[in-house]
């Protein structure tokens, strides 16, 4: 096969057989970026390359093949922390530790380059690195069927702890026992239309309100009675009138770590809502969920433990509560969901608890009778001693029976003014007896009862001393109590358990096995696994937290976990600056970093915000709580502002969108930040025209009046609008309205004029100069709504090309408006562009429609001037450059991009996008020819005509919806903006900052 590595790469795409390049290779980067790999990574891949360096770089000294076997050596001895129900090692996981290992080693830099995977998607299964610790597991596949927000109220059934998983499966649900008046209530509550819409469940931590919401919801949940039905049918056998029907309807949110956002977004997306233009928030919900054609259930557990609990509350939940159906409704009146909450009887969740007193929805668990609890510990206890080996047999019946009733009462009189709950310290308890000797008759049974402590603290205490290295295992779990989110990977673990330990500690992997009754756990979007302790009142126990909000809320251990996350290698360090790198962050330390910070020190908090690498790389919603619980200024008032609506997904959509408010803002400061990691020659924005809020672009054409750039912007409130890009003026400012609801512009310059075309569904052209005159603008009837324009220069007259949406092209004299041709039928679609060129010396327009046919017609005559071209793919944008051997620049719908010669009917193919390209440009800049396409998930690329490869890309914040360039100048139209890009020259920042904009002086020699 040659030497050429870029065609291994693509002959190994052909086989379409999953294959893996490692390549320790100068400029190496460059074979992970072609056209293929970046059109359908984590789709149709199936070459994957994990590159030495960037395709500008230099590798050195082995250093990749070094990095590379020693994490191919760690993930053989513990799969990478990845989850044992995968069955292999993700490639990013793989590609992000070899690219930490070269990053931390010492000497000139060097950027590991993988092939890039699709944001929206996990990552693929792919077949490179098996996973040592691969299993099957029912439990956990069921659990990874469902939302991540649903899975929790599994985990209070579930008990992971159980030795056979296959046999616990088989066993669903049995560990919940009794509370059965509470069960019964919560049943007829839900099955009663005409019952108020508010139901709490309150309680001290471990008096068991998951568990009692979890049995409603694992029975009641169409999709969790389909994936664990076991529970749904005990309930049924044991408590028929405690079971509730299942809810067609109904979401289920565990609170634990989420906040206001988060929570509104899991119940709209199991609802199945559709999101408004604006986004969600409590009334948008409200309207939403009033609209469903059944009542909804809605259900929320571990309310105190959300980020803000007093928050969420106040502006979703009481609203929730109080909600009703309007007067037009069917259902006047009533309350528009049921809503069951549960949350500890914290002070500042007061008015939601008065609230479900009043009409008697409020269960408290702490004030169930003694007979009533002690019936139901008792039951709770003898299923948990029946999971035991020892007191498995039946002939053991009467002695854990007698076990659990002695337990049972121990626990009612020891824990009545405990802080934790008798249901979390009696599940502890059954976890202590297998190491304890087996009673075998009920005296003996009744002795070892009273000997046991009923503490938490003396629980886990002698469950801990009974392991090989205790210290070791109980800075495991004070390491895990910590956890944000959903759970901390063992990566992320193993960096914190030194700070509780004093020893070394071996086989941490195999330590977070060991601690599985103690905990939780879920699978990250990379297939690792994310482990948190099983009970808040255990993790705060650990971490020595009380109730949120009180004095002795602040963990003692936050500085130290945050200076540990932060320099300890799992954030990366930057070889010339020594300024911290976050492109190789773990994904945890991405997400929660902040939340641990604001435990530790609000300096700490600062610091992170005023890193614009790692603002680029955080999760918006995860940084934005932090932004706007401060004062907003410099970056942080820049950032607000920018993700006020907008989640661009990756980091260097991040950037452009804050580039691209400073543009509209300006504060030099931040730009100079924002800019500091720029490649030396790039495209940068230069003005930005934000539109009104009910404004979209339909199309966009740049022009030149008086020296200055001026956009015309269709349609705004279905007229045109003019932008002087190097005016005063911030915003477009509308003209006279032209014809209906206007979808194409064009321009050309006549007899020293701006002369504008638009075009729309009245079927008709409206020709204006844009100077204003006393002349009413001309119309030229074209008989077809009109889809796209194109202005040309044949000899000394203009004429312009109407694509119709009929599929038809018309072609008129611009002064006259005589009609030069009309072909119908040109294409059996809309034609979707059209465009002007010069061919063999001839005048000639091209044509193409979504069946991938590309046509061109004499622009005297409308006569084909040379046989149809065949994209290959459905053609969305094209453009035709002033020189080049391929001058026609054609994007396709699949994102494909080729180079056409209309003379010898050759094409080149390009670079790919990865999703439609649905706009295109032509210009020349510096003496030289560059196109421009743009795609639907705002990639925008730069080309040398000459060379058919980009020169530039951008990642965009929202759908390229048109684009236009003239000179040095591209004019990009996104949903809500009109942004000018011009170029960085090579000797640093060309564009100098003004107070209303951008100024960009002539280079100086």
């Amino acid at each position: 096969m040659g030497t050429n590595v870029s065609e291994w790469v693509s002959t190994a795409q052909t086989m379409r057989y999953p294959t893996l390049f490692l390549l320790d290779l100068c400029r190496s980067g460059r074979s992970a970026r072609l056209p293929f790999l970046l059109q359908h990574a984590g789709r149709d891949t199936y070459a994957w390359v994990i590159a030495a360096a960037a395709s500008d770089e230099e590798a050195y000294d082995g250093r990749f093949s070094l990095a590379t076997a020693e994490v191919l050596d760690e993930l053989a001895r513990t799969g990478l922390g990845t989850s044992t129900t995968r069955p292999y090692v993700a490639f990013s996981v793989v590609a992000r530790r070899i690219r930490q290992r070269v990053e931390a080693m010492p000497g000139i830099p060097q950027t590991v380059v993988a092939t890039p995977l699709d944001q929206g998607l996990d990552d693929p299964l792919l077949p490179f690195f098996p996973n040592p610790n691969y299993r099957e597991d029912p439990l956990q596949a069921a659990k990874e069927s469902v939302a991540a927000a649903i899975r929790p109220f599994m985990d209070d059934l579930l008990d992971q702890g159980a030795p056979d998983t296959e046999h616990f499966v088989d066993r669903a649900g049995t560990h919940f026992a009794g509370r059965r008046p509470q069960l019964r209530k919560l049943a007829a509550w839900l099955d009663d239309e005409t019952s108020h819409g508010l139901a709490v469940v309150t309680g001290s931590p471990g008096v068991g309100k998951s568990a009692l919401l979890g049995a409603v919801v694992c029975s009641a949940h169409p999709r969790l009675a389909e994936v664990i039905p076991h529970v749904r049918m005990r309930l049924q056998a044991q408590e028929p009138d405690g079971c509730p029907s299942v809810v067609s309807h109904m979401a289920a949110v565990h609170a634990r770590q989420r906040r206001l956002r988060e929570v509104i977004a899991s119940i709209a997306d199991q609802l199945r809502l559709s999101e408004p233009p604006h986004g969600w928030n409590a009334d948008a919900l409200i309207s939403a969920l009033s609209n469903l054609g059944e009542r909804p259930v809605i259900v929320l557990d571990a309310l105190d433990e959300a980020v803000d609990s007093a928050s969420l509350a106040k502006d979703l939940l009481l609203k929730l509560a109080t909600a009703k159906y309007g007067p037009k409704h069917p259902r006047k009146g009533q309350p528009v969901c049921w809503l069951l909450i549960g949350m500890r009887p914290w002070s500042n969740l007061r008015d939601l608890y008065d609230l479900a007193a009043s009409h008697n929805g409020l269960i408290d668990l702490g004030a169930v009778g003694s007979a009533e609890l002690q019936a139901d510990l008792t039951a709770h206890l003898a299923s948990r001693f029946a999971d035991l080996p020892a007191y498995r047999p039946r002939t053991a019946r009467l002695v854990r029976d007698k076990l659990a009733s002695v337990v049972a009462a121990r626990l009612i009189r020891e824990t009545a003014d405990a802080p934790f709950g008798a249901f979390l310290v009696a599940t502890i308890f059954a976890r202590s007896l297998e190491k304890l000797p087996v009673a075998k008759t009920e005296q003996e049974a009744s002795r070892l009862a009273n000997s046991v402590p009923t503490d938490l603290p003396g629980l886990l205490e002698m469950d801990l001393a009974s392991r090989a290295d205790p210290g070791a295992m109980r800075a495991v779990l004070t390491a895990l109590a910590h956890a944000q989110g959903d759970g901390m990977p063992v990566e992320v673990a193993s960096v914190l358990v030194p700070l509780f330990h004093q020893g070394p500690v071996e086989g941490l992997q195999k330590l977070v096995s060991e601690c599985r009754f103690y905990t939780r756990t879920t699978v990250d979007s990379d297939g690792t696994s994310l482990y948190r302790l099983f009970h808040q009142g255990l993790a705060d126990y650990l971490c020595g937290v009380s109730e949120p909000g009180s004095a002795e809320a602040r963990c003692s251990d936050a500085s130290a976990i945050i200076d540990r996350l932060l320099n300890s290698g799992l954030v990366g360090s930057d070889a010339l600056t020594g300024s911290r790198s976050w492109a190789t962050a773990a994904p945890y330390v991405l997400r929660h970093v902040l939340s641990h910070a604001a435990t530790a020190d609000g300096e700490i908090v600062k610091a992170l915000l005023e890193d614009t690498d790692f603002l680029i790389h955080a999760d918006p919603d995860q940084v934005l709580p932090y932004v706007l619980g401060g004062t907003a200024r410099g970056m942080t008032a820049i950032y607000a502002d920018a993700f006020a609506g907008r989640r661009p997904s990756t980091p260097e959509a991040r950037r452009f969108l804050l580039t691209m408010t400073v543009a509209q803002g300006g504060d030099a400061t931040v730009l100079r930040s924002l800019r500091s990691a720029m490649g030396k020659e790039s495209w940068q924005p230069y003005r930005v025209a934000p539109l009104p809020p009910s404004g979209t672009v339909r199309s966009l054409i740049a022009t030149v009046q008086d020296g200055d750039v001026v956009a015309l912007i269709a349609d705004i409130d279905n007229c045109v609008a003019l932008w002087q890009v190097n005016g005063t003026r911030r915003r477009p400012w509308p003209l006279e309205r032209r014809s209906e609801t206007v979808r194409a512009l064009a321009s050309t310059h006549m007899d020293g004029r701006c002369v504008v075309v638009s075009g729309g569904f009245a079927g008709r052209l409206d020709v204006w100069d844009l100077e204003p005159t006393e002349e009413a603008a001309r119309v030229i009837s074209v008989a077809a709504p009109v889809r796209k324009l194109a202005c040309a220069q044949v000899g000394g007259r203009h004429v312009v090309v109407a694509g119709g949406v009929d599929g038809s092209v018309h072609i008129n004299w611009l002064d006259s408006g005589a009609p030069i041709a009309w072909i119908t039928g040109a294409h059996p679609g809309p034609v979707a562009a059209v465009a002007c060129t010069t061919a063999e010396g001839e005048p000639v327009a091209v044509s193409a429609g979504r069946d991938g046919v590309i046509k061109s017609w004499h622009l005297v005559s409308g006569l084909p001037f040379a046989p149809p071209l065949d994209n290959g793919a459905p053609v969305g944008a094209l453009a035709c450059a002033r020189s080049g051997s391929h001058p026609l620049v054609v994007g396709g719908l699949d994102g494909s991009i080729r180079f056409w010669s209309i003379a010898d009917r050759s094409s080149v193919l390009g670079e790919g996008h990865a999703h439609a390209v649905r706009a295109a440009a032509s210009t020349d800049f510096g003496g030289s020819a560059v196109a421009i396409t743009g795609s639907n998930d705002g990639d925008l690329r730069v080309w040398d005509v000459d060379r058919w490869s980009p020169i530039t890309r951008l990642s965009l914040p929202g759908t390229i919806k048109a684009l236009d360039a003239v000179a040095d100048t591209i004019l990009v139209g996104l949903s809500r903006e009109v942004i000018a890009l011009r170029r960085q020259g090579p000797r640093g920042n060309a564009l100098r900052w003004r107070n209303w904009g951008w100024d960009c002086p002539q280079q100086r020699p």
